[in-house]
């Protein structure tokens, strides 16, 4: 899902390759030399994503660079949409030409899932509701509005942010957003609150979410 067929093809040859080939005659030696680490890591790289065949046949390596290949000129379709200038114009004289893209970026958001080049995901500050406020996840008191009173109480609900899954993206969009205390927080406005009830959890679209303090966020899908 993340480097491809391509790559990878091409990483377990070098491997086999480093491995060698045993032989009876050499009770198990490898004829091959292995790795240097990290001595050999610049060659190999170079020969992993280089032109010349590395792959036994019948291993499709063909096949995998031209999915690789149309994978990556889409990658640079979308990164046109983003361009800080237009073609042909790299040398601009002055920084005007940086403005071109500005005002076709919809939000924040979106120039953060095209920056990571993967499905759009959520950052949340996890807070849980208390009786006449929220606290954050440290317990830390934070008013009845959320109100964050220093820099330091900011620095610790911060502490609390988490990247949600792609498959809560439209449900953390629709339904969660910055509680009203943090309006005068230039840090905490923008950031939606994932405000867990008094026993941990909440529902978000279809998953009912809670943060534990040792294994992070927790989804488990509400039964229907």
């Amino acid at each position: 899902m993340i480097y491809g067929e391509w790559s990878l093809l091409r990483a377990a040859a070098l491997v086999m390759e480093a491995a060698g080939a045993l032989t009876a005659a050499d009770a198990g030696d490898p004829a091959a030399p292995g790795w240097s680490i990290p001595a050999d890591v610049p060659a190999l790289v170079a020969r992993a994503y280089g032109n010349a065949n590395l792959c036994p046949a019948g291993w499709n390596e063909a096949g995998a660079w031209e999915q690789w290949q149309a994978k990556e000129r889409r990658r640079e379709g979308n990164a046109e949409e983003y361009l800080l200038c237009r073609r042909r114009e790299w040398a601009f004289p002055t920084l005007e030409g940086l403005h071109y893209a500005g005002s076709r970026a919809a939000s924040e958001e979106q120039l953060d899932a095209v920056v990571r080049d993967g499905d759009p995901s959520v950052e949340v500050i996890v807070v849980r509701r208390a009786s006449g406020g929220y606290r954050a996840v440290d317990g830390t008191w934070l008013g009845v509005h959320g109100e964050v009173d220093d820099d330091e109480v900011t620095d610790r609900l911060m502490g609390g942010t988490v990247r949600l899954p792609p498959r809560l993206t439209d449900a953390a969009q629709a339904e969660l957003s910055p509680l009203p205390g943090w309006a005068g927080r230039p840090w905490l406005r923008y950031h939606p609150a994932l405000v867990l009830e008094e026993d941990g959890t909440r529902l978000l679209g279809a998953d009912r979410v809670s943060y534990d303090d040792v294994l992070g966020l927790v989804i488990e899908r509400e039964a229907r």
